[in-house]
């Protein structure tokens, strides 16, 4: 059976608002690595005049959850 937001108390509203919170927090961290790696990329390939995809080191990987 499907609940309405209607039919919900206000402590389980704030559940789910603080469930969907760290939802995004988590969307925004994985963006920052995966912004931060793209442009170490980019970086590289503009210094060493590459055309093929670069590896990243190991110790710039970052990890993201999905």
């Amino acid at each position: 059976m499907e609940k309405k937001l209607s039919d919900l108390t206000v402590v389980e509203l704030k559940s789910l608002a603080y469930d969907e919170l760290a939802r995004l927090e988590a969307a925004q961290s994985n963006l920052r690595i995966l912004n931060q790696e793209i442009a170490n990329r980019v970086q590289q390939a503009q210094q060493g005049g590459l055309t093929a995809p670069v590896e990243a080191s190991p110790s710039s990987a970052g990890s993201i959850s999905l």
